[in-house]
This record gives structure tokens, sequence and C-alpha cells, in this order.
């Protein structure tokens, strides 16, 4: 069986207690929490705080969150209609709402230019 292990992200709420060292973890399949990965520092983690790798000898092979075909873009899409939905429901307040969005619309433009900055054009 793969060994999976993991390191903090740098902008996960846990970060203080990444080491710089990856540690074992392992996943948690039916958490109640939303803490899926058991191990490290912290003893559990959401999907979303680490950074996986798989174990090749001594290198450590990260692996992707998603595939580069298109999944990013549904995950995004997933994330944006159940949101929507909830606010449908009532279950947020614009004010909440309005937050969030020019947060998102701040790291988005931020996103831009660096891509901007640093998209290197085919010869």
């Amino acid at each position: 069986m793969t060994e999976l292990y993991a390191l903090i992200r740098p902008a996960s709420s846990y970060a203080d207690q990444d080491t710089g060292v990856p540690f074992r973890v392992k996943l948690n399949p039916c958490p109640f929490d939303g803490y899926y990965w058991i191990g490290g520092p912290g003893g559990q983690y959401r999907h979303s705080d680490l950074i996986l790798f798989v174990k090749d000898g001594d290198e450590f092979i990260k692996c992707r969150a998603y595939a580069a075909n298109g999944e990013r873009e549904q995950i995004i899409r997933m994330m944006l209609t159940e949101i929507q939905t909830e606010s449908e429901l009532g279950y947020f307040y614009p004010d909440e709402i309005e937050s969030w969005v020019n947060q998102q619309r701040k790291q988005l433009s931020k996103i831009l230019k660096i891509a901007k900055a640093n998209r290197q054009e085919d010869i």
C-alpha cells in the first residue's frame, strides 16, 4: 500500500505547526467533523490544510490536488453552486456574502496580476 505524507499548507490556520519535514498521514474515510487526515503534529487535518506526498525511496513526490484536465474548474463550480444554494435557502447574511466576494475578488485580481507578470509568450 502506498504511504502518504503531508506538509501543512502555508495558508492553513495550522501553518505554525509545520516543521518543514513531511509527516506520515492516513485517511479517515468517514469523518464526522471534516478531518479526513490523521497524523502529524496536530493529529488531524482537513484536506484543504495539507499538501500531500508519496514517498519514492528517499524522495517525496507531491500529489496534485486536482487533475490538469479541467477538474480545478469543476471543483470551483461545485463550490460556488453549493454557496448559491445555501444563499437561496437564506443561510447567509448579505453582508457576509459581500465580504466574502470582495475577499475573493482581491485574491483573483492578485493572481491575475502575477500571471500577467510571469507569463512567457511562446516564441
